[in-house]
């Protein structure tokens, strides 16, 4: 089996901040390291000033209250680390990890989610969450040994659920790193899985994943029964419905039918509360407004992903491309070309492969004074009208499902109620090549 990689130093989660909980956090994290490395019988109390620690655990409780379980966890293990319990542990890693993840703190969500692996070494559901974590922050060989291991992890247990994660993970990994091929293995085999054991709501996932390497080939004949696959089997209020909303407004562009695609998005913009992936839906829309000729709704989209990118990185690269082909439209040449550049140099930074390819075209057409193809014709009727039609009623009735709580004992074979990472997709549709090779439908 593949081991846990090598732990990440604790020191990030202090760059840049004068915080107490930043360095409750920082102890914490240093303090699992060393007592998973310790044997049971060197492991000793920390020296110092009890009293102070135990005051400076009192006032990150009374700031972030819904973490007491986990800093009691962790008190413990730093004034009698005898006592400390793996169970308990493990718990408060996941509680951490869950927290920060919620909040965009990524770096912070990945350590405990690795240290939460390492503690729980034989629980999927732990090495799926850390795999994901090093995915969302670029640690890509990280991501994909967390993947791996959480696979033979599932295998072994005969935990089917895990096992199609871990392939959806691993799956949605290669595919930003442009290896279609051994994407799609991927997604085959969770789809086999998922379709054997009827667990409709991850065969969902699977063909969401597999739309989206159709549009980002080309294979757009593929597209259309995908999606129709995925609406079908999603259920009604699962998270990942107005990411599919997404992913197929983003299709529509790639057809230029920017109307039809900016109904969409704007349908999915109330339901996404989360900073960081604002900032794709902002870069879509706004390419799709640039594309209606609504320069006032372009240039509030910029304002949006220019502010939000600047502290939520991970989905920037794909929402500047697409502000640069807004700039395109209008004629803005010197915008478009530094935002395209931007979006290249920021793929770069987090090995997005797939993104960096896209903007790389965008940014070759916007020297060569290339316009921007404009609004085609959808004749009427038309499959792609009936299926926004039915993606617009979904949104009506959809509503964010409500986060479970953990209720079992990981150590004991137990798992989370659900998931924190179950249901989400493994990440928005963001490849946003120029132009498709088809101006109307």
């Amino acid at each position: 089996m593949v081991p846990p990689p090598d732990a990440l130093p604790e020191h990030v989660l202090l760059v840049g901040i004068d915080d107490p909980l930043a360095r409750v956090l920082w102890r914490a994290s240093r303090d699992i390291s060393e007592w998973v490395a310790a044997p049971q019988s060197s492991r000793a109390s920390e020296p110092g000033d009890a009293a102070l620690f135990r005051e400076q655990l009192a006032y990150v409780v009374s700031k972030t209250p819904e973490l007491e379980e986990a800093f009691g966890a962790f008190g413990l293990l730093r004034l009698n680390p005898r006592l400390a319990q793996r169970s308990s542990l493990a718990r408060a890693c996941q509680q951490v990890h869950a927290w920060a993840d919620a909040r965009g703190m990524q770096e912070t969500a990945l350590l405990f989610a690795e240290s939460w692996g390492r503690i729980d070494s034989e629980n999927p559901i732990a090495a799926n969450e850390a795999g994901r974590a090093a995915r969302r922050t670029a640690h890509i060989h990280r991501a994909e040994a967390w993947f791996e291991r959480a696979y033979t992890i599932a295998a072994r247990h005969k935990n089917r659920r895990e096992k199609i994660r871990a392939l959806i993970g691993h799956g949605g990994l290669l595919r930003e790193l442009g290896r279609y091929s051994e994407a799609r293995d991927k997604f085959f085999d969770a789809a086999r899985i998922a379709a054997s054991t009827r667990r409709h709501r991850q065969a969902a996932e699977v063909r969401h994943e597999l739309l989206t390497i159709a549009v980002e080939t080309g294979s757009y004949a593929e597209a259309e029964p995908y999606m129709r696959a995925a609406l079908r089997e999603y259920p009604v209020h699962h998270r990942a419905v107005p990411w599919l909303a997404h992913d197929w407004a983003f299709f529509l562009v790639l057809l230029n039918l920017y109307k039809e695609a900016r109904v969409l998005l704007e349908a999915v913009r109330p339901h996404v509360s989360r900073r960081d992936l604002q900032v794709v839906i902002e870069g879509t829309l706004g390419r799709a407004a640039a594309g209606c000729g609504d320069r006032d709704a372009y240039e509030l989209c910029r304002e949006r992903v220019l502010v939000l990118s600047s502290v939520h990185g991970e989905y920037a690269a794909a929402a500047l491309a697409h502000l640069a082909v807004g700039a395109q439209f209008f004629g803005e040449w010197e915008l478009a070309e530094g935002m395209g550049v931007r979006a290249i140099a920021s793929a770069r930074t987090r090995h997005q492969l797939d993104v960096e390819r896209g903007a790389t075209e965008i940014v070759r057409a916007i020297r060569a004074r290339l316009p921007a193809p404009p609004q085609a014709t959808l004749p009427q009727p038309n499959k792609l009208a009936v299926i926004e039609r039915d993606m617009l009623a979904r949104l009506r009735a959809w509503t964010k499902p409500r986060r479970r709580k953990v209720v079992d004992d990981p150590e004991a074979g137990g798992r989370p109620d659900r998931p924190t990472g179950e249901g989400q997709p493994t990440g928005p549709r963001t490849d946003p090549r120029p132009e498709p090779p088809h101006r109307s439908r």
